[in-house]
């Protein structure tokens, strides 16, 4: 409501009488010590301004108003109180009582109440109760700004093998002076409490985004989304059920989105020998630790992501059965790798040089309690033996490449352990010559129908010339005659 507090009625009453259908408020002394008022009649707000406070011992009264059904005004020591009372809807008849009041605190005029209790009224009948929305927005308007959620979100996150985390800090939530696109549009929405990120302030934000940097906006976009989500499930635990009706984040359309080209990065399987030739030769030279090249070595032949061949624990590995059990992936799905004699040979070089106590695999050089994370100096290192540039990613790639051309499409999605076989195209890069076997069957295909073609016409031709030759024998025998 957006009227202020009207003035407190000047007297009090001492005393209420029911006679028949009034209400009589009396006062001890006085002159106008007795105001008749009917319990129910068609309020006015003069009428409302006039109406008593009560003594803290008189019982509380209600005037009913005629022309709203259910509105009432109560009176009560500390002025006039709108309320509302109504039943519950029920298929058994009659559902239990109701009662609300109508902005306590805020004394709306009455014209607002008399709006305000037929949209409660709209609401109740369909099930809904305005008071317990209400109370969720005032719960709403509790929490803290997003920002305040960006450690505890960035902790969540870690417990996962994914991305830098503190890349995620500085795209939402950049520092002053940086130089990241709209970079004072994200700090000024990062500062907003969850239920003030709206569709229409997400938008606008990424719109303003993507003018400067589109790939720099996606970024933003999927990274705000994840916190937006973050948030809510800790609202829901707190006891909100509902911040948005959707991620605000699913307000921009798919084709407003930019997505980079797919990248392609990969190793051709003719340059295969010189990727594995310069792993020896780093190797040899002593130079990068052995813990380093058999962790690059198994993501080459195993396809396994860059975090979930980091993160491996003996606990993951039954050397005995060949398998690996990962259970922390990036889908969240459980999944059992088997292991060839090559991957094997790696893991029981791990085995043998692992320290006593160290839970993984592939421990960090620097620090053993720790997992291996940064492999880029030995990467420059094998591309400087085998001229071979490529990413962890790349790796996967690599193998998802080599492993298309010699397994089913159902088996590869299996051994990527991806959702969908869409997600699995997006990593096979095929070259001209891997996908000669396929066009050769169907340019077989193709020469068929043309081979049958061809024979169609030479026999509708030779038919032709048949007849031909018997029409004109038949000539000569009657120029004979």
């Amino acid at each position: 409501m957006a009227t202020s507090r009207p003035a407190l009625p000047n007297w009090t009453a001492t005393s209420v009488i029911v006679d028949g259908d009034e209400f009589v408020f009396r006062r001890a002394v006085g002159k106008g010590h007795v105001m008749r008022v009917p319990r129910r009649c068609v309020l006015t707000q003069s009428l409302v301004d006039k109406l008593p406070r009560l003594a803290p011992s008189v019982m509380r009264a209600v005037i009913w108003d005629a022309a709203q059904t259910g509105l009432g005004v109560r009176l009560g020591q500390n002025g006039v109180t709108y309320v509302l009372q109504t039943r519950r809807p029920s298929a058994q008849g009659r559902g239990a009582p109701v009662q609300r009041a109508i902005d306590r605190g805020t004394s709306p005029t009455l014209e607002e109440a008399r709006t305000t209790a037929r949209e409660w009224l709209r609401e109740l009948r369909q099930g809904r109760d305005p008071k317990e929305a209400q109370a969720v927005e005032v719960t709403r308007e509790s929490l803290p700004p997003l920002r305040s959620y960006l450690t505890a979100f960035i902790d969540q996150r870690r417990e996962r093998p994914l991305k830098c985390a503190a890349e995620r800090l500085v795209v939402l939530d950049p520092p002053e002076g940086s130089e990241f696109a709209g970079a004072d549009v994200r700090r000024r929405l990062i500062a907003r409490r969850p239920h003030e990120v709206t569709e229409a302030r997400v938008r606008a934000a990424y719109l303003t985004i993507r003018e400067d940097n589109r790939s720099s906006a996606g970024k933003w976009l999927r990274y705000l989304s994840s916190l937006l989500a973050f948030v809510e499930l800790d609202a829901s635990r707190q006891g909100i059920p509902v911040l948005w009706p959707r991620n605000p984040c699913r307000a921009i359309g798919r084709d407003e989105k930019y997505r980079p080209p797919a990248r392609q990065g990969h190793i051709a399987e003719r340059r295969l020998p010189s990727w594995f030739a310069g792993i020896e030769q780093v190797r040899r030279r002593g130079r990068v630790p052995s813990v380093t090249l058999d962790y690059i070595e198994l993501l080459t032949t195993t396809g396994l992501r860059k975090q979930e061949g980091a993160r491996l624990r003996w606990s993951n590995v039954d050397l005995e059965a060949a398998v690996l059990h990962l259970d922390d992936t990036k889908g969240g799905r459980p999944f059992d790798l088997p292991l060839e004699p090559l991957h094997l040979a790696i893991l029981n070089r791990r085995r043998a040089a692992a320290a006593v106590g160290c839970e993984w695999v592939f421990p960090s050089p620097k620090r053993a309690s720790q997992p291996l994370s940064d492999v880029r100096e030995a990467l420059k290192s094998i591309e400087e033996c085998s001229g071979v540039h490529v990413t962890p990613h790349d790796l996967r790639r690599t193998y998802a490449s080599l492993a298309a051309t010699r397994v089913t499409h159902a088996e590869l999605v299996r051994l990527l352990n991806h959702a969908n076989v869409g997600v699995t195209m997006g990593y096979v890069i095929l070259g001209a010559e891997s996908l000669r076997p396929a066009m050769a069957k169907v340019a077989a295909a193709f020469e068929a129908a043309q081979q049958q073609a061809k024979k169609e016409l030479r026999d509708g031709a030779a038919a032709a010339d048949g007849v031909a030759d018997a029409e004109g024998g038949s000539e000569a025998a009657r120029a004979g005659a």
